[in-house]
């Protein structure tokens, strides 16, 4: 997992640097931790899904982001 956190923190970037989220779509716990509400966490879901379908090439071919996290995984097991 670690090696391909990089997607989601780019991702979480990007659309913070992007302003796609509001104060609105944030609320305060008891414990001050700020959480996403739930629409906004499906909009995040749905830019972060498009993410990781992106394409990349690897190895001379084009890969979406989870089919080389599969591979990746399958190596590992097998290995």
């Amino acid at each position: 997992m670690e090696p391909y956190r990089f997607l989601n923190d780019t991702t979480v970037i990007s659309v913070l640097e992007a302003r796609q989220f509001s104060k609105r779509d944030f609320y305060r716990m008891d414990n001050y931790i700020l959480r996403l509400r739930p629409e906004a966490n499906r909009r995040f879901l749905d830019v972060l899904r498009i993410r990781f379908n992106s394409p990349i090439r690897c190895r001379g071919k084009l890969y979406s982001w989870d089919t080389i996290i599969r591979l990746k995984a399958q190596e590992l097991a097998e290995s």
